[in-house]
């Protein structure tokens, strides 16, 4: 049998790295911040919490309950992971009409 290399099988990428939308970080930022709500919530004894006197059908559900209000959270309250373009518009609005704040 004779041995393969990868390497030199494996299709060649691309020169270029394609450019990725505004709109997909974006929803690449809501996605962790979703994620990562969830896991404080769980940590937090959340789960726990929900399973207590449900047993067995309230742990089939307490996933999709502690998804759900990290998601609302998470486009609630933000960590801002943009925090530099809401710095800036946080800046703009306050700021005169001359643009500067002095």
């Amino acid at each position: 049998m004779v041995p393969v290399d990868p390497v030199s099988v494996a299709p060649v990428a691309s020169a270029r790295a394609k450019p990725v939308s505004d709109e997909a970080i974006k929803d690449l930022n809501a996605k962790f911040e979703k994620m990562l709500w969830a896991e404080m919530l769980r940590h937090s004894g959340m789960e726990e919490a929900f399973t207590k006197s449900g047993g067995q059908a309230a742990a089939a559900f307490t996933q999709f309950a502690i998804e759900a209000i990290a998601e609302d959270l998470a486009e609630r309250q933000p960590f801002g992971f943009n925090s530099v373009e809401r710095t800036m518009q946080a800046y703009e609005q306050l700021a005169p009409a001359g643009g500067r704040n002095e």
